[in-house]
């Protein structure tokens, strides 16, 4: 099973760039060390409808793991 999780490049509630960027770097560290790897994708685009309708555009990073071993494991579930 591949997942993907898109990192905005900005915070819409206007988080402080150093709190937003080690959040994402939380987020990485502990992707990577769950699921034994972790790729990202750096420049993709996110677009959506704005409150005006408009459509907006901002600049994602792209966060994929393969979660098949855990479940071959038994990392996941209730007892984990």
């Amino acid at each position: 099973m591949r997942l993907a999780i898109f990192f905005p490049s900005k915070s819409k509630d206007n988080i402080p760039k150093k709190i937003f960027d080690d959040a994402k770097e939380f987020l990485e560290e502990k992707l990577a060390h769950s699921f034994d790897g972790l790729t990202e994708y750096q420049e993709g685009n996110g677009l959506w409808i704005s409150e005006d309708g408009s459509l907006a555009k901002e600049s994602v990073t792209v966060l994929e793991i393969y979660a098949d071993d855990i479940f071959k494991s038994g990392k996941c579930g209730k007892n984990s």
